[in-house]
């Protein structure tokens, strides 16, 4: 017998209830990446990782904010936004190379962001984005949940970049 073979009261749901899509105001938040994915980008051809931030606070908690860092091609700003986002999550990116266990090490980590707002063109709607990561002295107003020590990674494993190019 499943859920829907009985009756459920519809008298205390609205309608609607997909979630906030407007975007939240800009400002300095505590965010944890929650999940991301290999990928190839279909416009370029480019391969990288599409991560999905979740806001701790200290507002507009559970709000989800999706980046993209692309990491081939000749542009090298992916590379270097992935750095500063593990760096925020205290691991060592001066001794580390990038691989799946420093990605794994950054996740569910309480980090700290400046968040804008992009306008938005061909017809998508304005949405929040993360302007830079954080480390050291530039911290956000107070998180629910304090930020825990970050295992590193006893062998990089996976794909390898030299940070230092």
């Amino acid at each position: 017998m499943g859920i829907l073979d009985s009756d459920i009261d519809w008298d205390k749901i609205e309608v609607g209830g997909g979630g906030e899509s407007t975007p939240f105001p800009a400002g300095q938040y505590t965010l944890e990446a929650i999940e991301y994915e290999d990928k190839t980008f279909p416009s370029s051809g480019n391969q990288g990782v599409a991560m999905t931030f979740k806001v701790l606070g200290p507002t507009n908690a559970n709000r989800l904010i999706w980046e993209n860092f692309v990491l081939t091609g000749e542009s090298k700003v992916g590379l270097q936004r992935l750095k500063s986002f593990c760096a925020s999550a205290g691991l060592d990116v001066s001794s580390q190379q990038l691989n799946k266990a420093m990605v794994n090490s950054a996740m569910n980590q309480p980090i700290q962001a400046s968040i804008s707002i992009d306008a938005g063109s061909n017809g998508y709607p304005p949405k929040n984005k993360v302007k830079s990561f954080l480390t050291g002295n530039a911290q956000a107003p107070a998180a629910p949940q304090a930020q825990a020590q970050v295992p590193q990674p006893a062998q990089p494993t996976g794909q390898q970049v030299n940070w230092q190019d």
